[in-house]
């Protein structure tokens, strides 16, 4: 799929700088630079986050958008000596427009930052600022973009802010490590293994969904249905891989969503999955690079049809 999604982003990646395009994108999409609290402490680490609220029927990408579509890109500006960590996202949810699968939300999502303030500040407020690059999707593709400032009291007393039940809310959505489980990955011929053994006592009989994303691109089909079953009170998932012959990474990193409530009722749980991969990583590689050029074949094949096509009836206008 991944030559597909070279195809996909052809035209946003002619586009990219026409200001228009990102006018438009703005109008689709409400982004906010939220924290919980309204002061911090110096030297004390802290969280915010950047809020998105798409109109009805668009959607923006996870850090892996799968098939199509681009990750957001965060550039944030803040006084020297202040560090701010990786995003954080919540679990994405899948995005069919077939033959394409792409990952990423559909309805408001906070992407987390932690940020470590000096030791020292002289100052009596920190100014953080962030330029967010990202692209927003319906029926067509646009960029968007937004320039976001949060300013934050330097004080002793801690003092919430009025997002304080909004960011909260969005923490608790993050995916969790989870430590009781035992989660490997193992090699197959045609596809990754996930095999989760759990603690002893923990029942498997109220699991409908279990699904994978994988943080890295390129290793998996993500259209490809991911097949799971219970096999001797453990958890298999079968992660197909892509018929282009990339081998799976050496480590196994993406988020594991079932709708079991481990994490508290009405919740699904989400859990960070970073294993190391079991076995030959080229297993089955030649077929599958086999079976990616045929594919590739058959498109080419069918563009070179569709431009004869029309030049036939270029053709025949003439004459007529």
């Amino acid at each position: 799929m991944t030559f597909f999604r070279f195809l996909f982003l052809i035209p946003f990646l002619l586009f990219a700088g026409v200001r228009a395009e990102i006018a438009e994108g703005n109008r689709h999409v409400a982004v906010e630079l939220i924290a919980p609290q309204q002061t911090i402490r110096a030297g004390e680490s802290f969280t915010i986050g950047v809020f998105f609220k798409p109109d009805p029927g668009w959607h923006l990408y996870w850090m892996n958008p799968g098939d199509s579509g681009l990750a957001p890109r965060f550039d944030w500006s803040a006084p020297e000596g202040t560090q701010i960590g990786s995003p954080h996202y919540p679990a994405p949810s899948r995005i069919d427009t077939p033959p394409l699968t792409s990952y990423g939300y559909s309805d408001s999502v906070m992407v987390v930052f932690t940020v470590e303030p000096p030791e020292t500040m002289r100052q009596s407020t920190l100014k953080l600022g962030v330029q967010v690059d990202y692209l927003l999707c319906s029926d067509v593709c646009v960029p968007a973009e937004a320039e976001l400032v949060l300013e934050l009291i330097v004080a002793d007393e801690s003092q919430l802010s009025p997002d304080f039940y909004r960011f909260e809310h969005w923490l608790s959505r993050l995916p969790q490590s989870q430590s009781d489980w035992r989660i490997r990955a193992v090699t197959r011929e045609s596809h990754v293994q996930l095999v989760l053994e759990p603690p002893p006592g923990e029942s498997l009989s109220s699991i409908a969904k279990l699904e994978f994303f994988p943080e890295q691109g390129g290793w998996m089909d993500h259209s490809a249905r991911q097949f799971w079953q219970v096999s001797r009170d453990r958890l298999l998932l079968d992660l197909p891989l892509n018929s282009l012959g990339q081998p799976a990474p050496e480590r196994i990193r993406g988020v594991l969503v079932t709708d079991a409530e481990w994490q508290g009722q009405g919740f699904e749980s989400a859990w960070v999955v970073d294993t190391a991969l079991e076995g030959d990583r080229s297993s089955g590689t030649s077929l599958r690079i086999l079976g990616g050029l045929v594919g590739v074949g058959i498109v080419l094949l069918i563009v070179v049809r569709l431009l004869r096509f029309h030049q036939n009836r270029k053709k025949d206008r003439e004459i007529d």
